[in-house]
């Protein structure tokens, strides 16, 4: 029993603290706890009079066995039995509400029977409705609930033989609940609402910091700001920017990178970062930001023009 106890100790805690932030080790669990549970309730309902040979290893390794094939097929069909996740928490509820009396609250065998299989089908099915909350819920009581029981195999407070009087009813026992037990009860309660709490705000953390990520990748990956070429003319023929600049002057071609200017007497045309003179021509031509001169003919072109800015894709990778 010391061995069962500390694996429930341990897949108790496990449910109650990253039962929501690890979800497929987490089927894998339920798959362990729902394929045991059943396993043994049916070999405790079936056993002769005399028990099992070896009857304490065969309630623990035929379940435990069962178990590890449970919990393969829960995460190979997650798709589905993250939906039974919200039965095991169903199951844990009945078991619970049915242990806080003597007479476990229903007392005809039959209709307790029904509770225990209504219960677990109910919760199942609001959990295809709000999964997220029913997650949370199913995985903190069940991870309490389990929890507990694990501690009342080793301490033997009385807890446990209620859970076996409502599930097994070929060896019944008198249940008799004792302030210990009340504790237990209460426990379970207030270690569901500790869990509860914790995993709801951990994950809610957790998901602003993702968004937040998610966010500054955007950012990162976002438009670039550039601007579209646009021509003047008036009347004669004035300078072409891709950025915010005024054209006119007189005199030779010259472009630098910063401040940068041209002059052309004619057709000349910078469309660099170094320094260039423009030939013979009637039109001035820049392809960078800037002030720009350009004469044409013998008329002098003074203008400023603010060019529209739009948004481009960014080039960067992701």
């Amino acid at each position: 029993m010391g061995v069962a106890g500390s694996i429930l100790l341990i897949l108790g805690l496990y449910l109650m603290t990253m039962g929501v932030r690890t979800l497929r080790l987490t089927l894998g669990v339920v798959g362990f706890l729902t394929f045991g549970a059943l396993t043994w309730i049916g070999l405790a309902n079936s056993s002769p009079s005399g028990g099992y040979s070896n009857d304490p290893i065969t309630m623990i390794t035929v379940p435990a066995g069962l178990g590890i094939l449970g919990a393969v097929c829960y995460i190979i069909l997650e798709r589905v039995t993250v939906y039974l996740i919200g039965a095991l928490g169903g199951l844990a509820l009945a078991l619970y509400i049915c242990s806080w009396r003597e007479d476990h609250v229903i007392t005809q065998d039959v209709a307790r029977a029904c509770f225990l299989a209504v219960l677990p089908i109910f919760m199942t099915a609001i959990t295809f409705m709000a999964k997220h909350y029913m997650l949370l819920f199913s995985t903190a009581f069940a991870g309490s609930y389990i929890f507990i029981v694990g501690i009342d195999l080793l301490a033997h407070t009385g807890y446990l033989t209620g859970i076996k009087g409502i599930l097994d009813r070929t060896h019944q026992t008198p249940y008799d609940i004792s302030t210990h037990v009340y504790a237990m009860l209460a426990m379970t309660i207030v270690l569901c609402l500790i869990s509860l709490g914790c995993q709801y705000f951990f994950n809610k953390g957790k998901n602003r910091s993702r968004g937040g990520h998610v966010d500054d990748d955007n950012n990162d990956n976002g438009a670039e700001e550039e601007v579209l070429p646009a021509a003047m003319t008036a009347g004669a023929v004035g300078g072409f920017s891709s950025r915010s600049s005024y054209a006119g002057g007189s005199g030779s071609g010259h472009h630098t990178n910063t401040s940068k200017k041209s002059n052309s007497n004619g057709h000349g045309l910078d469309n660099g970062n170094n320094n260039r003179n423009g030939g013979d021509g009637s039109h001035g031509f820049e392809n960078s930001s800037g002030p720009g001169n350009g004469n044409h003919g013998n008329g002098s072109i003074n203008a400023m023009h603010n060019l529209p800015r739009h948004s481009y894709p960014s080039s960067r990778p992701f």
